[in-house]
């Protein structure tokens, strides 16, 4: 089998549903996998009803995140369908049958190649942040000092495109996570997601992963998807800033390898960032 396209879907199966069968049509994939990521609004009862020779759906049997979500259908692809090209798609992406060929062909010309995406544009045609530099100890500190201004991380970490690559597939560091296309050895070789995340830095882990193993990831820089989602994180939802920060620690542990004494000072600043936002909503209450 050629090429295998990943749903992962969380209480959104309304758009699950328009998706796959939105791909269905395209002859370039071969098999979508939904994976509901065990929703509790009866979300798999109502994306089973699609279930056919071309669509298959999976159930996890607990949500343990966006990792090991889409991990769920990765390793279930791979051991029945054994394809050359996975690709994973949020429920919030529009693309054409174009794209996925190009994907495909980026892919094949060039060996050193594990992942590719595209750039991102919003439902207003505007352009948003496609990819982004590998994070360091001291931008994570950084970022955190900005909590109780808008927080946008990534903005601050990408790339330009010069005029002169606008027609050229360009090395990065970091694409994002909504739309992430595969040579499906790569992604087995580096281990699928780390399980380790809940959310976030999912992108950054599994680039840093191809990179370990020698792999590089590419911005098809001729191509275009859709991605329908606000991706500000709100200065008063400490609930995901606080998965943001865990997420970060544990990339900067387990991938930066930072020093016992940096593990300290980077506790101190969330800590620090956390109290400030929780410092602010209480004011905003008044």
């Amino acid at each position: 089998m050629n090429c295998v396209m990943i749903i992962l879907n969380y209480k959104d199966a309304e758009r699950a549903i328009l998706l796959a069968k939105r791909c269905e049509k395209f002859c370039s994939i071969n098999k979508i996998i939904i994976v509901d990521n065990d929703s509790k609004d009866k979300s798999y009862e109502k994306i089973s009803n699609i279930s056919n020779e071309k669509i298959d759906v999976l159930k996890a049997d607990k949500n343990r995140g966006f990792a090991a979500g889409n991990n769920v259908g990765a390793k279930y692809a791979v051991e029945k369908y054994n394809p050359q090209y996975i690709f994973f798609a949020n429920t919030d992406t529009i693309f054409e049958e174009s794209n996925i060929l190009k994907c495909k062909e980026v892919l094949n010309k060039d060996d050193s190649l594990g992942l590719v995406s595209m750039r991102m544009i919003g439902p207003d045609k505007k352009e948003q942040i496609s990819h982004y530099e590998y994070p360091t100890f001291y931008t994570y500190i950084s970022d955190m000092t900005c909590v109780g201004n808008k927080i946008n991380f990534r903005k601050k970490k990408n790339y330009n495109i010069n005029e002169n690559e606008k027609n050229a597939t360009k090395y990065v560091d970091i694409v994002r996570g909504s739309f992430m296309f595969f040579k499906a050895n790569a992604l087995e070789k580096a281990g699928y997601f780390d399980e380790n995340t809940f959310l976030y830095c999912e992108e950054t882990i599994i680039a840093k992963r191809l990179n370990l193993i020698g792999y590089k990831v590419g911005l098809i820089t001729d191509a275009f998807y859709i991605h329908d989602h606000i991706e500000n994180v709100d200065n008063t939802n400490i609930v995901a800033t606080k998965r943001l920060f865990e997420s970060r620690y544990y990339v900067a542990s387990e991938y930066m390898k930072i020093n016992i004494f940096e593990k300290i000072i980077l506790k101190i600043f969330m800590k620090y960032a956390i109290g400030r936002m929780r410092l602010i909503k209480k004011i905003r209450r008044k």
